[in-house]
């Protein structure tokens, strides 16, 4: 596994691996203090990854939302997202798909 800082809008680490999938929910507890995360993906990706993100999340006691949109440049950008709330980690959506 290889980590890579990104310096675009913030500053923040990707990880880039072959197993990085299977152990997301070890490196997500490490970072989030909470126990509801959202997976944003679309219908291209999420069939080959997502419900093994999911599972690896649910694992690792997590809570998922998942938000899975049509692919395209048209549902590109976090204005799409349907969250009508997100106060104290708790959100309110608009649309969910089961994950």
């Amino acid at each position: 596994m290889k980590s890579v800082t990104v310096k675009a809008s913030g500053i923040y680490e990707v990880l880039v691996g072959e197993v990085v999938l299977n152990d997301i929910g070890r490196y997500t507890a490490e970072v989030v203090r909470g126990r509801t995360v959202a997976v944003v993906s679309d219908s291209n990706v999420f069939p080959l990854y997502g419900e093994r993100v999911c599972t690896a999340l649910r694992t690792a006691g997590f809570r998922v939302e998942t938000f899975v949109f049509p692919a395209g440049a048209k549902t590109h950008g976090w204005s799409i997202l349907p969250i009508k709330r997100c106060q104290r980690g708790r959100m309110t959506t608009a649309r969910r798909s089961p994950c």
